[in-house]
């Protein structure tokens, strides 16, 4: 687009004017595509997508020439055929079709893609010495993605020159379909004197469908082995490229009646929504005995989880909060590292740690990296003991492979397929599922968090494991949903929590993936899924990210504490006063006080936000000072009976002896972690792993 007006005098500039509304598409995707990576740089939530391999610059270089070529040839021919088609348009530009001077100066637009992929990539290295090695290599991948373009570009041509001698197949279907729809949108701007179409609309088809075959060949990428996908800022430009090809094709035919396209797109928008078919579901699985009417085994109830353990005296209870990937990757290290310190300080009692842990309360992120550290317990208990520490660094990886790329597959082909083409019947695929398949595929012990949560009740009622409860919320009611290897009960007037069992009756089930992928629904990367089997006969809840009703997990812990002591204080069970710690994982520091609140300087337009603003602050402020004032309170509820002690608190980026937070890089919310960003949560661990948290843990445990 940048070399449309290469050609234009002063004296056509009020010509050309009324051309810039009607090729508003491609102008607006070639913005987006030149200002779409500066941004990005400023946001947490889309910086990672430019953390590029040196073989993933082959196809980011690729995908954003396609890009750029596109945007040159949707507006060359509305500048090229506008005055056939629209009434008023009289400028003519002094070529037809575009030459490779003007693909060669459109090309500028990939820059800061590239630029931007190169430089974002480097810096998140983990170490300096091998960024030179690893620019070399880049660029490298940069010559020969640009190599593959110009291969693309040239391979247009050629068919391009063959159509214009003998139309192949393309050229004679798109002149057929064209010529069918004539009649609706007029034929004026597209057939010739030969009742062809013109030249640059023969242009358009072929580097369409060469585009388009790059589009399909990409997606089935996302099969190959893992080291061969994409990366994820690819699904981007692709979706930039269909956008400017579908709507570009839209405006050129409806423009000519003055018909907003913004007013076609939202009739068909309304028509999808109404389908239930373009609704994203997640997986649930009959279990249980009919005629006994529940899941076999039943999960366990807090009461029965809390005296499982090898020593009833000595409980551990965690709360992971959510956070996206850094949760995850968080969570498992302190886990992880905990375990090992404790067999490092205490070698006969080897598994002391872990088989106290007796519940994790996960919310978001956090969950998925207690998903994969409670996978790894023995079907005897406790954590390996044999090939201990890669067994307990494998979670650690596990936790923090990176996953975007499956979520952006999904929004990029099967989400858009459901939406174009609602006439497809109900699919529990979608980027919800892929990111599922992407958590299960991370090493081979993955492959267990495909069974039902209720295969880990057994081994949580024995003590055997820890129950895991991972915190969703339900769109509908704005409550908790439990998803979880031990029950809490649901008696009539309980308010603000549901379990999924009790939902429904204790027949249905899901996965342990699915569970921990409910729970880390973050806004709009996971879909909101309902489940495939309404309740009842009823219409099933949508279920989002756990983070909305408590990023922290504690909530849950609370109550769930709180319903197991009084079991076992009526029933005349609970141990003579047993000591209970709380392990809180925070994937961020808590904010410093400070006398007064920092206020900001604002115009008139804040006005517009403010009220949003609030409600984010607000939420995690509010839900911190909850949690304390929870968990003091029951404490004083049961002191005369159990010593709940002080929490031992893991917060990533936080020194609790006051000496001055580290600058380490900000933590991304997304489901991608740079080498850097794991190396920092590595050499946080390292820094916090002999501290006073610690030492609270140890001397408990001791």
């Amino acid at each position: 687009m940048c070399h449309l007006f290469a050609h234009v005098s002063w004296a056509d500039a009020k010509e050309l004017v009324p051309f810039l509304m009607l090729a508003r598409v491609p102008l607006l995707c070639a913005s987006v595509l030149f200002l779409f990576p500066p941004i990005s740089f400023k946001s947490s939530l889309f910086a990672n997508l430019f953390d590029v391999t040196p073989q993933g610059m082959i196809v980011v270089t690729l995908a954003s020439l396609a890009t750029a070529w596109t945007t040159l040839v949707t507006g060359w021919v509305i500048l090229s055929y506008g005055h056939c088609r629209f009434h008023g348009i009289t400028f003519q530009p002094s070529f037809e079709l575009p030459q490779m001077v003007h693909f060669a100066w459109s090309a500028w637009l990939t820059l800061p893609v590239i630029a931007g992929s190169l430089w974002y990539s480097l810096r998140q290295l983990a170490t300096r010495s091998n960024r030179t090695l690893s620019a070399i290599k880049m660029l490298v991948g940069t010559l020969i993605g640009g190599l593959l373009g110009c291969l693309l570009l040239w391979a247009s041509q050629v068919l391009f020159q063959r159509a214009l001698l003998q139309p192949g197949f393309m050229v004679k279907a798109a002149t057929w379909i064209v010529r069918e729809l004539a009649c609706f949108v007029g034929p004026a701007g597209y057939f010739g004197g030969n009742d062809w179409l013109l030249e640059g609309h023969i242009l358009s088809v072929i580097l369409f469908s060469l585009t388009f075959a790059l589009y399909a060949i990409i997606g089935l990428l996302h099969y190959a082995p893992r080291w061969l996908r994409v990366p994820t800022v690819t699904y981007v430009l692709l979706l930039i490229m269909l956008a400017c090809w579908t709507f570009s094709g839209i405006t050129f035919a409806a423009d000519r009646w003055r018909i907003p396209v913004v007013l076609l797109l939202g009739i068909w928008l309304a028509f999808t929504a109404q389908l239930p078919n373009t609704d994203h579901f997640y997986r649930t699985r009959t279990c249980g005995d009919p005629q006994n009417n529940q899941c076999f085994p039943p999960t366990p109830d807090p009461a029965e989880v809390l005296v499982a353990s090898k020593d009833p005296t000595k409980i551990i209870l965690v709360a992971a909060s959510g956070g996206g990937i850094q949760a995850a990757a968080w969570t498992a290290r302190v886990l992880t590292g905990l375990e090992l310190q404790w067999r490092a300080s205490q070698p006969k009692d080897i598994d002391g740690f872990s088989r106290s842990v007796r519940l994790i309360s996960s919310v978001s992120g956090g969950g998925v990296g207690a998903m994969y550290f409670v996978n790894q317990y023995t079907a005897s208990g406790g954590l390996p003991r044999e090939n201990a520490a890669n067994k307990l660094a494998q979670v650690v990886d596990d936790a923090q492979t990176s996953s975007l790329e499956d979520v952006s597959w999904g929004l990029a082909y099967h989400d858009l397929l459901h939406v174009v083409f609602p006439i497809f019947p109900r699919s529990l695929a979608g980027r919800g599922r892929a990111l599922e398949r992407a958590w299960t595929t991370t090493s081979p012990d993955a492959a267990g968090l495909e069974c039902d949560l209720t295969k880990w009740a057994d081994g949580v009622r024995q003590g055997l494991r820890p129950a895991n409860i991972f915190n969703a919320t339900l769109v509908e009611a704005g409550e908790r949903l439990l998803l979880s290897t031990t029950y809490l009960p649901h008696p009539a007037g309980t308010v603000g929590r549901w379990d999924f069992h009790s939902i429904y009756q204790k027949m249905r089930d899901v996965a342990v993936v699915t569970a921990a992928r409910l729970s880390a629904t973050f806004p709009y990367v996971g879909p909101a899924s309902r489940a495939d089997v309404d309740p009842s006969g009823g219409e099933a809840s949508h279920v989002v990210d756990g983070g909305y009703y408590d990023n922290y997990g504690m909530s849950t812990l609370v109550e769930w504490l709180d319903i197991a002591l009084d079991s076992l204080d009526r029933a005349g069970r609970l141990p003579n006063h047993p000591e209970i710690l709380v392990i809180e994982i925070r994937q961020e520091p808590s904010p410093l006080p400070a006398p007064v609140p920092n206020g900001s300087h604002r115009g008139w337009f804040f006005q517009a936000y403010a009220p949003l603003a609030a409600l984010f602050a607000v939420r995690t402020a509010g839900q911190r000072s909850h949690n304390q004032v929870e968990l003091k309170l029951l404490q004083e509820k049961w002191a005369h009976k159990v010593n709940i002690q002080p929490s031992a608190i893991f917060e990533f980026g936080s020194r609790q002896d006051g000496s001055p937070a580290p600058d380490l890089p900000v933590p991304p919310l997304s489901w991608h972690l740079t080498a850097r960003q794991q190396e920092a949560i590595e050499s946080e661990w390292i820094a916090q792993r002999d501290g006073s948290e610690w030492k609270k843990v140890r001397t408990f445990l001791a």
